[in-house]
């Protein structure tokens, strides 16, 4: 024994040859030592040599076949040498030896998974989880079964059902397990990550009825209320997690987000609860003050998982949401020592979860100050731009120079605001404007290549605190900084409450205000803000873009634009693909109205899976109309979700809280858009698009109107085909695809700001009092 205790401490150690020689000589005077034979095997795994190593497992379960452990091992190896039969009946005789050994059951449920047995692998990680609650990687897994869409709804329904039983002895040797607020927290994020949401929504009540105080449960039961559309309850969760904790920005930040999609909500109110946001974690937050906490402290699950308008069944929808919120865990390792495990990402971006870790944008550097920071410039691509170096300070107040502009945005992706910024950063005139980029970008992909390539300097600001970028940006001497986030997903409203630059400004997010002093303007239009008109709503000034708050970009290759679907069905398909979160108890009364008096007509509608499809398919038999009639649709990627367009010959816009990408999107398809204005900014998305191509009498004023432009032009199908076949070229030729004369026209909204600022640089925007 005292031999082996030296090989064993010589394999901890990483001397595995030394090890292997001990061994060696113990096998030499004893073939049949257990221990000594599965130490051998481990080192043999360690070293390539699976062969040897399974034949060592094979002797040692010779020698000792009620070893669990070794039965597990050897399991393990039969799968790694691609003998299945083996592998399995290894493993069965684990669990049937031990029934509390979590390795072979997760094994088991890696080999039925790879062996696609969706539901057996789905059982094998139910019953680790149960033995290991606050195991991430377990739950991981188990929402990793879910393959097709059908089967995650059964899938996590029977593992909830598993986890609701008090006693659970089959197949357990007659233990009894208990799960805790972390084993049910787990069980919901798993959920989550997978579009379950009537089980997360049971997992994070469950953890809070054993845990009242858990705040990531609170705030990840909001984002799946959300999700089911049930906005009220979601706002009233993120109300309790924001007022629980004192440095719970990012829970604060999802009420606000939420707030917006509640009907009949006072913008003075919505004001005034973004201006307690601000007073909680941002009111001195100046250089000198280090205080408070980064918004980034507490990781959640946010609200606001993609922009205030991603085409939801696109990627990073539940896209879309979803995003910081992580397991509640200790990773063990097979020696039980408990080690950090990394998030497994964010649900819906369309990864399996055990493989998503965050990427960082590791870019070459141009220029010597550049070099020093992690900045691209254009020196580095060969291009005429200079890279950012600091401005002798008497050419900062030259009321004609050359601007620093710098675009802050986790978003420069396949995103709303990713497309929405592709015209923009290519019509800068580099003249008159240097552009940066302070990117937070989780998974780039072609669109971040575009907008960088765009750009004079990209700056990798993922892993910078606000605190760090704030510096970042004063090094950078940028002259007007630019929110693209407001409160969001990884948005970065701390650095600005640092005040940074001289000037700084919110856009393209979603149009309201943040509730920040230290933002001066807010970018909108004469549709979404008429002049003259609710400037009291927003603690910053509004500045108005000429025509349009967006510069519209498909951002892939999209089909073409196919004859009116009508005229092959003999029926009319009405559609919103608009988030779910987005359609209100209102629009689906109206919808049903619409349907009821339009003989056969359809209706396409995004909604995750889960009972508010119930609820939805409910509410429109109460006006007769049969659930055939409403075709529901998930998340699928960006291209699919431009098919589904095909199907679809009018779009329904959503109120209170209108579209504005899905807008374009569907004009881009030839599908003609009906809407609902209202007051406040983010009520008139569809009244800015409709107007700026010429379609202004969609945009209606009451919701009667509504329902009377949708029923006429569903009855006018030569209409609808003139207009499927026009509207392109008309949004092509239209102010939102004008990408230089928007460029030109947002690059004088900076100039305006900019003479302001040299006029009186210490004054701040007149905003009238509530």
């Amino acid at each position: 024994m005292q031999l082996f205790g030296r090989a064993k401490q010589y394999f901890d150690a990483g001397h595995l040859s030394e090890a292997e020689a001990l061994c060696g000589h113990i096998l030499r005077e004893s073939a049949t030592d257990v221990p000594a034979l599965h130490l051998a095997a481990r080192i043999a795994e360690k070293t390539g040599q699976v062969g040897a190593a399974i034949e060592f497992l094979e002797r040692a379960a010779s020698a000792s076949p009620a070893d669990a452990a070794i039965h597990a091992d050897l399991g393990f190896l039969y799968g790694r040498a691609g003998r299945v039969e083996d592998a399995a009946a290894a493993l069965q005789q684990a669990t049937a030896l031990d029934p509390q050994c979590v390795e072979a059951w997760v094994s088991l449920g890696d080999l039925r998974l790879a062996s696609g047995q969706i539901q057996a692998a789905a059982r094998a990680y139910c019953r680790a989880a149960l033995l290991r609650p606050d195991d991430a990687q377990v739950f991981a897994r188990i929402g990793g079964t879910c393959s097709e869409p059908g089967d995650i709804d059964q899938l996590f329904a029977e593992c909830f059902a598993t986890f609701a039983c008090d006693q659970i002895n089959d197949n357990f040797g007659g233990s009894s397990f208990h799960i805790d607020a972390a084993g049910w927290f787990n069980l919901g994020f798993a959920a989550q990550l997978r579009g379950s949401v009537d089980v997360a929504i049971q997992a994070y009540q469950a953890a809070l009825e054993m845990q009242p105080a858990h705040l990531l449960a609170r705030n990840n039961l909001g984002a799946a209320l959300r999700d089911a559309g049930q906005i009220d309850a979601a706002a009233e969760c993120f109300r309790v997690a924001a007022d629980a904790e004192p440095g719970a920005a990012t829970c604060h930040s999802n009420l606000l987000y939420v707030m917006h999609f509640q009907p009949g909500v006072d913008p003075v109110l919505l004001r005034k609860e973004h201006e307690r946001w601000s007073q909680r974690f941002a009111a001195g937050l100046l250089p000198h003050d280090r205080s408070l906490p980064s918004a980034h402290s507490i990781p959640l699950m946010p609200s606001a998982l993609s922009s205030g308008d991603d085409p939801t069944p696109s990627p990073g929808t539940p896209g879309e949401g979803r995003g910081e919120g992580d397991f509640e865990h200790q990773r063990r390792s097979n020696s039980k020592s408990p080690s950090p495990q990394p998030s497994p990402g964010v649900p819906g971006e369309g990864d399996q979860h055990d493989e998503r870790a965050l990427q960082h944008l590791n870019l070459e550097c141009g220029g010597r100050n550049a070099r020093s920071r992690g900045c691209t410039s254009a020196a580095s691509t060969g291009k005429r731009h200079t890279s950012i170096e600091n401005a002798p300070a008497d050419q900062r107040r030259i009321p004609e120079r050359r601007l620093r502009i710098g675009y802050v945005s986790p978003n420069f992706y396949q995103h709303s605001v990713g497309r929405f910024l592709i015209q923009l950063f290519a019509h800068h005139d580099r003249e008159k404007v240097e552009t940066i980029a302070y990117a937070s970008v989780r998974k780039p992909d072609a669109i971040t290549n575009r907008l960088r390539e765009s750009c004079d300097c990209w700056v990798d600001a993922l892993g910078m605190s606000d605190e760090a970028l704030a510096e970042r940006v004063r090094d950078d001497r940028i002259d007007i900084l630019v929110d693209l986030t407001m409160h969001m997903r990884d948005q970065r409203l701390l650095c600005f409450a640092r005040r940074p630059a001289p000037i700084q400004a919110t856009y393209l997010a979603y149009c309201s205000t943040t509730g920040l002093d230290a933002i001066n303007y807010r970018l909108t239009d004469p549709y979404l803000d008429p002049p003259g008109e609710r400037d009291a709503w927003y603690v910053e000034r509004s500045m108005r873009l000429p025509e349009s708050y967006w510069c519209y970009e498909p951002g892939i290759p999209t089909p073409e634009v196919n004859p009116l679907p009508a005229a092959r069905r003999g029926y009319i398909t009405f559609a919103s693909l608009n988030n779910f979160c987005k359609v209100s108890p209102a629009a689906l009364s109206l919808w049903s109205q619409l349907l009821a008096q339009t003989p056969h007509s359809r209706l396409l509608l995004h909604a995750h899976r889960g009972a508010h499809r119930q609820r939805v398919l409910d509410l429109f038999a109460l006006r007769g109309v049969l659930p055939q009639r409403i075709v529901f649709v998930d998340t699928v990627s960006l291209a699919e979700y431009f098919a589904l367009y095909q199907l679809v010959d009018i779009a329904l816009d959503t109120f209170p809280y209108a579209g504005g990408t899905t807008t374009c999107d569907a004009l881009w398809m030839g599908v003609p858009v009906i809407s609902l204005v209202g007051d406040p900014a983010f009520t008139r998305g569809g009244l800015s698009i409709l107007s700026n191509v010429g379609l202004a009498r969609f945009a209606t004023r009451s919701p009667e109107k509504y329902l009377e432009e949708a029923a006429e032009l569903a009855s006018d199908l030569p209409r609808l085909a003139e207009l499927r076949a026009t509207l392109r070229i008309r949004l092509q030729q239209s102010p939102v695809m004008n990408g230089p004369r928007f460029a030109a026209g947002l690059e004088a909204c900076y100039r305006s700001m900019w003479t302001r600022w040299l006029i009186d640089p210490v004054s701040k925007p007149i905003v009238r009092q509530v």
